[in-house]
C-alpha cells in the first residue's frame, strides 16, 4: 500500500499541476491569474438570494471567461475583484452582461498600476484581441495608499496573487510538523476534488473579516483631517501619474480607453444588506466611519472624472447609477455586487458605449 501511494504521488507530482502552488511566486511585468485554474464556489449565508454553485475558470489568455463568446475584437475589463465578481455565476458577471462580450482580466487585489503593466504585457502578447478597454480602479487604489503609502506607486515590483483556493481550502493546515496539505500532490488533488464537488464556501471568511474590523477604533476627526491632506498631497498625483501613462499607452496602441467610477456601500443611511458584511478602509490600525469613506472615495471619484475631462477619455460615471439608499440590493458587502447589482452596472455601462 505505501508503494502505490508513493507511485500516485509521483505521478501527480508529475502530470497534475497542483492549483495551491500555482501563485508560489510573483510574476514578472504582470499581476494576471495563471491559465488553466478550475475551481468551485458556492453562494451560502445568504450573500445574496439564490444557491448558486460557482465555475471560477482562467481561459488561456488569462482571462477569467464567462459563458459569453468573445468577438475576435473584443472589450477587455481591467480591475480588481469588482471586475473579477468571482463570487458571481458565469455569464452573471457585469463583463458578462455587456452589449460587446468582454475579456475579464480583473484580478482580486489589483490596483491602478498592476492594471497599467497587465495591459502593456497583453499588448506585448498580443492575445487576447481588443479594441476597447474598460478601466476601474477605486477602492483598491485607496487601500494600497493607505496600507503601504506611495511605495506602492513610486516602484512598481512583481508581487504574488493572493491565492483564495489556499486560504478556503486551508491547505496550509499542519498535518506532522512540518507537513502541510499542499506539501503532498496526493492530499492536496484530494482536498482540490472534494472541495470542487460541493462548491467553497467564502461566507465565513467575509464574517471573519468583518469580526476582526469591528473592534478597531475609528479614526477621529483630526486625524481623518491630516489623512485627507496626505490622499491631496501624496496619492492623487501619483494617481494621476498612472493614468496618464495609461492614457500614453492606450493611445498609441490604438485603443479607446474609458474610464469608470466605482459604486459603493459606504453613504451615510445606506441600508447593508443582512448581516452587515461591509468592511471600511484601515489606516494606521483605525477604521474609517461611514462618513469618512464616503468622503474619501469621493476624492477618488472626483479625480477619475477630472482625469478623463484632462486627458481627453471617455468617462463611464457608474457611481451615479447606484441610489445610495437601495444598496442591499445591488452589495453583498462593500463593494462587490450581488446578480441584481451586476446587471445594473452592465446596464449602467451600455448607456455610454
Amino acid at each position: 500500500p505505501l508503494g502505490v501511494l508513493l507511485v500516485i504521488e509521483l505521478g501527480l507530482r508529475l502530470f497534475w499541476d497542483n492549483p495551491y502552488l500555482l501563485y508560489a511566486d510573483p510574476h514578472p511585468g504582470f499581476r494576471l491569474h495563471e491559465p488553466g485554474l478550475l475551481a468551485y464556489a458556492r453562494v451560502d449565508g445568504d450573500l445574496y438570494p439564490g444557491n448558486h454553485r460557482i465555475r471560477f475558470w482562467i481561459a488561456p489568455s488569462r482571462a477569467l471567461f464567462g459563458t459569453a463568446q468573445v468577438s475576435p475584437a473584443g472589450v477587455l475589463a481591467l480591475g480588481g475583484s469588482t471586475t473579477e465578481c468571482g463570487l458571481l455565476p458565469e455569464g452573471r458577471r457585469w463583463p458578462d452582461l455587456l452589449a460587446r462580450p468582454a475579456h475579464n482580466f480583473g484580478v482580486s487585489g489589483n490596483f491602478s498600476l498592476d492594471s497599467y503593466h497587465n495591459l502593456r504585457y497583453l499588448l506585448e502578447a498580443g492575445r487576447p484581441a481588443f479594441d476597447t478597454v474598460l478601466l476601474m480602479h477605486g477602492v483598491n487604489d485607496l487601500g494600497r495608499f493607505l496600507a503601504r503609502g506611495l511605495e506602492e506607486y513610486q516602484q512598481w515590483a512583481p508581487r504574488p496573487i493572493s491565492n483564495v483556493l489556499v486560504d478556503a481550502d486551508a491547505v496550509d493546515q499542519r498535518l506532522l510538523w512540518p507537513l502541510r496539505v499542499r506539501d503532498s500532490a496526493l492530499l492536496s488533488f484530494i482536498r482540490y476534488q472534494s472541495n470542487n464537488l460541493k462548491g467553497r464556501s467564502f461566507y465565513r471568511s467575509l464574517q471573519l473579516q468583518r469580526a476582526t474590523q469591528e473592534p478597531l477604533p475609528v479614526l477621529d476627526a483630526q486625524g481623518f483631517a491630516a489623512l485627507r491632506q496626505r490622499l491631496e498631497r501624496e496619492l492623487l498625483p501619483a494617481r494621476r501619474q498612472v493614468y496618464q501613462d495609461l492614457a500614453q499607452l492606450s493611445r498609441a496602441a490604438g485603443l479607446r480607453l474609458l474610464l469608470l467610477t466605482q459604486p459603493h456601500a459606504y453613504a451615510p443611511g445606506y441600508r447593508p444588506a443582512d448581516p452587515d458584511l461591509r468592511l471600511f478602509p484601515v489606516y494606521r490600525g483605525q477604521r474609517l466611519s461611514p462618513v469618512q469613506a464616503t468622503a474619501a472615495m469621493a476624492l477618488i471619484n472626483g479625480q477619475t472624472r477630472r482625469l478623463a475631462a484632462d486627458l481627453g477619455l471617455e468617462l463611464v460615471d457608474v457611481e451615479r447609477c447606484f441610489p445610495g439608499g437601495e444598496g442591499g440590493r445591488w452589495f453583498y458587502d462593500s463593494v462587490h455586487y450581488t446578480p441584481a447589482g451586476a446587471e445594473r452596472f452592465a446596464a449602467c455601462v451600455a448607456r455610454w458605449y
